[in-house]
């Protein structure tokens, strides 16, 4: 009994940790706008679909019918709640996994299909690389670096724009 008490105490005291550099920091901020924008994106797409429905020419069909609104608010409601127990959920399992298990768990994420893609979509290159990558133009005195993302987003929106 006395050492689960001890462990519960050892993990609030951890819970209860500030970041401790900007990196986490960042990581934190990024993972709650990806969050933001997957909930955002989530109900979007169910408000165009219920629109596409259920609305007609002289009204909005969100506008006009409230038990849509509440589904809407709902579905909100319940995405929010989700993206906080995996977040949750994540930093405990970060907390609890050692190093080396980190690292394994890292490296899967990086060699799944999505981390190969994501990499590839980035193509970052290190600060020392830099170099390499500078457009050979010049305005004003600012540089420019080739950036690969640019022509991965225009894909990833000539794909969207067909399937719509």
């Amino acid at each position: 009994m006395g050492t689960l008490l001890q462990e519960k105490k050892d993990l609030n005291e951890i819970s209860n940790l500030p970041f401790n550099d900007d990196d986490q920091k960042q990581q934190h901020f990024m993972r709650n706008l990806l969050a933001l924008i997957r909930i955002l994106i989530i109900v979007g797409f169910a408000a165009l679909l219920l629109e596409y429905i259920y609305g007609t020419e002289e009204a909005s069909a969100i506008v006009s019918m409230v038990p849509i609104q509440a589904f809407l608010g709902f579905l909100t409601l319940i995405l929010i709640a989700i993206e906080m127990i995996r977040y949750r959920s994540e930093d405990i399992l970060d907390r609890l996994l050692t190093d080396s298990q980190k690292q394994q768990r890292e490296l899967a994420e990086q060699n799944s299909w999505w981390g190969r893609f994501v990499a590839k979509m980035l193509d970052q290159k290190p600060l020392e690389k830099e170099s390499e990558i500078i457009l050979d133009h010049n305005y004003d005195g600012i540089q420019e670096l080739d950036n690969n993302l640019l022509l991965g987003g225009h894909i990833f929106s000539m794909l969207v724009s067909s399937l719509l």
